[in-house]
């Protein structure tokens, strides 16, 4: 899923 990968990516983000 590419949706599910961005919003790995959007967490990982946000945690930063």
């Amino acid at each position: 899923d590419r949706k599910k990968k961005s919003n790995c990516l959007i967490i990982r983000s946000r945690k930063k």
